[in-house]
């Protein structure tokens, strides 16, 4: 939910709930898995729209159920992101992100508006420190929606 929009150099403020339930059957018995998690955004135009800092916290909690066993456990998360206009189609990005006390991930993408609506994006990344074990490549297609108030 967009709470405040950016303008100009001010920064704009937005909430993001997202929940998801997975189910599975094992033999005769039932597992499910599923998270929700709440995230506060804020992005700061540092330079206009050319650079802008993107930071987020949040709260996930994770739930699993396995025949008559039940676990929860609630985490915080959080990331950051420095996204910068390389050419008006393409933009570059670097960001970190985390959860909890888990060791953090790094990403570098590029990123190329294909239309208004439509963009394409490329990143790598790792763990922070683990870069042989943990490097993956990423290849996205993102369709930019309508804000919703």
């Amino acid at each position: 939910h967009l709470l405040r929009e950016v303008q100009g150099d001010s920064p704009g403020f937005a909430l993001a709930l997202r929940s998801r339930i997975e189910r599975s059957r094992h033999g005769s018995h039932a597992a499910w898995h599923g998270d929700t998690a709440l995230t506060g955004i804020a992005t700061w135009p540092l330079a206009g729209e050319a650079v802008v800092l993107h930071t987020n916290l949040g709260l996930l909690r994770e739930r699993d159920r396995s025949g008559t066993a039940a676990r929860a456990r609630s985490r915080a998360t959080w990331a950051a992101a420095l996204d910068t206009e390389l050419r008006p189609d393409w933009r570059g990005a670097i960001e970190a992100s985390g959860t909890g006390r888990e060791r953090p991930q790094w990403q570098a993408s590029l990123r190329h508006a294909l239309s208004p609506q439509l963009q394409l994006d490329f990143g790598f990344g790792a763990e922070a420190g683990r870069w042989t074990n943990t490097r993956q490549l990423n290849l996205g297609l993102v369709v930019v929606a309508p804000v919703l108030r």
